[in-house]
């Protein structure tokens, strides 16, 4: 079983591509985006459940304390996006198993503002 722990930024891409790795090798998958984007987490969830019986995959929506209990399970592989200091716990966590671990550093999202953008506009869009 992998555990894929996405953050609040980008937790379609980082729930969805590691999961569509995990499955291609025929393993099962939890999945536990950030309580800081509930919205996105509901959808994953309908979709998931949409798609898939509940064996393959299973969608959690809860905050810390969960990825906390979760990663006290023995896993195949841990899949991980975000800060190094939870990056950190992630990988004393894997230890403990021998569990393969996907450490990947999360990161501001830049953008160019062109010179002939409405410079208020991008602001606002970039924040």
């Amino acid at each position: 079983m992998t555990l894929i722990l996405s953050p609040w930024n980008y937790p379609i891409n980082l729930s969805l591509t590691p999961l569509i790795g995990a499955l291609a090798a025929g393993d099962t998958a939890i999945l536990k985006s950030s309580k800081k984007a509930p919205t996105t987490v509901r959808a994953l969830s309908e979709l998931s459940a949409s798609t898939f019986p509940p064996s393959p995959v299973s969608m959690v929506e809860s905050g810390p304390d969960m990825a906390e209990a979760l990663l006290e399970l023995p896993f195949n592989h841990i899949f991980f996006t975000g800060s190094l200091a939870i990056g950190r716990k992630v990988l004393s966590a894997a230890t403990q198993t021998p569990t393969s671990t996907t450490l990947k550093r999360g990161g501001k999202s830049p953008a160019l503002v062109g010179e002939s953008a409405d410079l208020k506009l991008a602001a606002k869009r970039i924040v």
